[in-house]
């Protein structure tokens, strides 16, 4: 990712590259115990629609417990500045990082059911995998936020959800 890029394009039209079938790249966590197997917030997504201005959004994704897919829908409320607060395992406050070629970022901040704050990266693509630089860029956007390289989980042929 160049650094004269643009990481999230606000041009007219984001709603056309937001709606439609996405699915999980990578997680990452400041508690991987939440992204790991069986954690709430190991989520495999499948698609996002958004209004016309994307102030709200909604999404179609799986939680696995005990190897079970559970499909859930979550909807959420957004802000002018392009904050969105969602409730699922908890409260969370999250903005989109990174929106262009087939890959979108969302930079994520749970607070579950006991007080616990998590810190977390989604990225959820339209494509396969991420480019060596986007790895690159990931890998610095968590050091950034203080998650460590080891606490990001790659998905790559390991989502055996239903689309």
């Amino acid at each position: 990712m160049s650094e004269e890029e643009p990481l999230v394009d606000q041009k007219p039209g984001q709603q056309t590259r937001v709606n439609g079938n996405w699915h999980t790249l990578s997680l990452s966590s400041s508690n991987i115990e939440k992204i790991q197997e069986n954690g709430p917030l190991r989520m495999y997504f499948r698609e996002i629609q958004c209004d016309e201005d994307c102030h709200q959004m909604s999404y179609r994704l799986y939680t696995k417990t005990d190897g079970l897919c559970q499909e859930q829908t979550a909807t959420t409320s957004g802000e002018e500045d392009g904050i969105y607060s969602i409730k699922f395992a908890g409260d969370n406050i999250y903005e989109i990082l990174l929106l262009k070629d087939g890959i979108i970022v969302f930079d994520n901040l749970n607070v579950d059911e006991s007080g616990l704050t998590t810190r977390g990266i989604f990225v959820l693509g339209q494509r396969d995998s991420l480019t060596p630089d986007e790895v690159q860029w990931l890998e610095e956007v968590n050091k950034e936020r203080g998650i460590p390289e080891e606490n990001i989980i790659y998905f790559s042929g390991t989502d055996d959800c239903p689309e």
